[in-house]
């Protein structure tokens, strides 16, 4: 009975996601754990929500760095499919997240 009850607890995990250990400091646990009793949610929520916010901050960055560096090669762009180019990119790299 004990094995069944671990395999649908394990089976249950597996659908909301990977399970990752991480190590940070005890100030920034203690403020993290501050904060998602604050907002009413888990530390792992909050911890998905930090992570998320800061890939999608990274990828902002990326996609502006290549958007520059062509602008630096070849000039600002007078073409409007540029324009709708770099907001399709955006749109797909930044997704639907819902907080």
């Amino acid at each position: 009975m004990q094995a069944l009850v671990w395999r649908n607890a394990m089976h249950r995990d597996m659908h909301l996601g990977m399970r990752a250990t991480v190590t940070i400091g005890d100030e920034l646990f203690a403020a993290a754990d501050d904060l998602a009793g604050e907002m009413g949610i888990s530390r792992s929520r909050l911890y998905q929500i930090a992570l998320r916010e800061y890939l999608r901050s990274h990828r902002e960055r990326l996609l502006t760095d290549r958007v520059n560096e062509e602008i630096a090669k070849y000039g600002q762009p007078i073409d409007e499919r540029f324009s709708s180019y770099v907001s399709e990119v955006w749109a797909a790299d930044m997704g639907d997240d819902e907080w």
